[in-house]
């Protein structure tokens, strides 16, 4: 049986919307890993706040597409390999006030990863529903969850709340895309940074 022009067109707009959809995860909150550090600073000029050069980081006042209230933006590029890095903090995790209010935030956000980049690959917790803030804060405990996409520029992906004693701060949360090429850029910026020694 030969196929019909509509089963062709389908199987076409099928492959059409795959690829569309690829397109779409490789660019976390509207930045694509990979893209040219003076590309990323010409296309967001009017976002960006300031630049760490050393470091070869670019903070943002807020990314393209921003994620919930966090309030720390920034990307990590190097001059050969373009974006290796893309993160998204929130420094003091105000209306926690319970591990349950601490375990539920982590979960909404894991949630909405989950459901662009599928099933995480390993979650680690020291938090239970029984600790006290006090504790929580105390004892420097943590929720992280890690995802591995199938992805031509995204090596993984990092969720983490932490809280630590010495600084005495509410918690923080991140939420951290790595590129494939995240360890050649981060061994060119070390190269740049001993050079200037």
């Amino acid at each position: 049986m030969k196929p019909t022009l509509k089963s062709i067109v389908t199987i076409f707009l099928i492959a059409t919307n795959y690829v569309h959809a690829e397109e779409i995860v490789e660019e976390p909150f509207g930045i694509h890993i990979g893209q040219p550090a003076e590309e990323l600073r010409n296309t967001f000029n009017k976002l960006i706040d300031y630049e760490d050069s050393t470091e070869g980081i670019v903070y943002f006042k807020k990314f393209p597409k921003p994620y919930r209230d966090f309030d720390l933006n920034f990307t990590q590029q190097s001059k050969s390999h373009g974006v290796c890095l893309i993160s998204s903090v929130k420094d003091g995790l105000t209306n926690t006030y319970s591990a349950t209010d601490i375990l539920s935030l982590f979960k909404r956000i894991s949630d909405d990863v989950t459901s662009k980049y599928k099933k995480p690959s390993s979650t680690q917790s020291t938090i239970s529903t029984n600790d006290s803030i006090s504790t929580i804060q105390s004892e420097s405990k943590y929720l992280r969850r890690e995802w591995k996409p199938k992805s031509k520029t995204i090596d993984k992906i990092v969720l983490s709340i932490s809280f630590n004693d010495t600084t005495k701060k509410s918690g923080i949360a991140s939420l951290t895309f790595a590129g494939k090429n995240y360890t050649k850029c981060s061994n060119e910026i070390q190269e740049n940074r001993s050079a200037n020694l």
